[in-house]
């Protein structure tokens, strides 16, 4: 790789980084490049100083992955992108993860105190959504939502306590587009 290529937002890897990097920023330095970046999988920092023969020893990954229209590989790719969050959002505390009692091989999330935090702000996302945009939300069940804020409030925190995983939200139908 030449040292002009690399550029912010560009995914790269190599033997000096033990994952995935992001380049965050670089700084020319005559023959030798110093490259700022964060790892894609533990969000540490990155800066080392780059001569050419470290250089050409990475690699970068496309800025946009190319589809090649397998819907087994788009899936992966959703699948993983999804896990990494999942995995972001178990790392800062707002879920926690545990393994299904009937089948070990799948995995359920559930709301930590941290998380059920967040219910409010959802809440005022959703309602703020569904003003602003189309929603197959009915607008009563909405305007229930926004008009009595604190008794939804308390039932999503009941919910959680008792681990009541009756749904919510009931299911809407789906609007379809008019052709």
């Amino acid at each position: 790789m030449k040292k002009q290529d690399l550029k912010a937002n560009l995914i790269i890897s190599g033997p000096i980084f033990p994952e995935p990097v992001q380049v965050m920023m670089t700084h020319d330095m005559g023959n030798l490049v110093k490259v700022i970046g964060k790892g894609l999988r533990t969000d540490k920092f990155y800066d080392p100083i780059l001569d050419s023969d470290q250089l050409d020893s990475i690699t970068a990954s496309p800025e946009k992955e190319p589809f090649d229209g397998d819907p087994a590989r788009f899936r992966l790719g959703i699948e993983g992108m999804r896990s990494d969050r999942l995995r972001r959002l178990e790392t800062a505390g707002i879920i926690t993860a545990e393994p299904e009692k009937k089948d070990g091989r799948r995995v359920n999330y559930r709301l930590t105190e941290k998380g059920i935090d967040l219910a409010p702000v959802l809440l005022e996302l959703l309602v703020w959504g569904a003003r602003h945009e189309e929603t197959s939300a009915p607008c009563v069940f909405i305007d229930k939502m926004e008009t009595h804020r604190e008794q939804f409030l308390a039932e999503v925190r009941r919910r959680r306590r008792e681990r009541d995983l009756t749904p919510l939200l009931p299911a809407f139908k789906v609007r379809k587009e008019k052709k």
